[in-house]
């Protein structure tokens, strides 16, 4: 009996993290694999595209694609995803636009803590934005990823990913 109730409990306390997160948090990781988006640098364009929805696409070229998502009035976010000649992502930067700073205070701290959990330790850079490196990936290269809270009288946080190899 007492071990019912330690996992009922154990089981409640993973839950009630999970809902502790800004409401927009989910719509804008989208699925926690890969770098972000389900996505990794280093793959190729269709990869990116298929992931990503046709109906929010904005801007497209060879080496470079632009999506605007709207999550609900006075909220939205971009995602720009940039493409060597050899057709493999190397850079993609989010922008979420937030109408309350207080949401966007706390959907920093759910990136910062999804990258302390997933890269380790924190680093800040000269330009102000949170940096991790992660050096242990499929394509064996320095990819960093950087978070700022832009936040004044409305909410912006900025994430970079990039391979510092390119």
């Amino acid at each position: 009996m007492k071990k019912i109730i330690l996992y009922s409990c154990l089981i409640f306390t993973f839950f009630a993290c999970e809902n502790d997160k800004n409401e927009f948090y989910q719509s804008i990781i989208k699925i926690e694999e890969g770098d972000i988006r389900g996505l990794t640098i280093g793959c190729d364009l269709l990869t990116v595209k298929a992931q990503e929805k046709d109906s929010f696409l904005i801007d497209q070229m060879d080496d470079y694609l632009y999506y605007d998502y709207e999550i609900n009035m006075g909220n939205s976010y971009t995602v720009s995803y940039d493409f060597s000649p050899q057709n493999t992502l190397y850079e993609i930067e989010l922008t979420t636009y937030l109408d309350a700073t207080k949401d966007a205070d706390q959907l920093f701290n759910d990136f910062s803590t999804y990258f302390n959990t997933n890269y380790g330790k924190m680093k800040m850079a000269k330009d102000g934005f949170n940096t991790w490196i992660n050096t242990k990936n499929e394509l064996n290269k320095n990819i960093e990823f950087a978070l700022i809270n832009k936040s004044e009288s409305y909410g912006i946080i900025v994430i970079k990913i990039r391979d510092l190899n390119n």
